[in-house]
């Protein structure tokens, strides 16, 4: 393998830092996604229990 001057060094790191940022924001944008998944699945399962607690109420004051 031939050695690389500096300028050919530098690109080649320049572009290496570029991957690894451009993967380093592609896995934060991944965890903000799931993390709003989360927060929306509690809100679902709160939602649930509220209804079926008032059904049980309903059914248990109705007869």
């Amino acid at each position: 393998m031939p050695k690389m001057d500096r300028k050919q060094r530098k690109e080649k790191k320049r572009e290496e830092k570029a991957k690894r940022l451009h993967k380093k924001k592609i896995k934060e944008e991944e965890a903000s996604l799931t993390l709003e998944e989360k927060q929306y699945g509690k809100l679902q399962i709160t939602i649930f229990l509220i209804v079926a607690a008032a059904g049980a109420l309903f059914l248990l004051l109705n007869v």
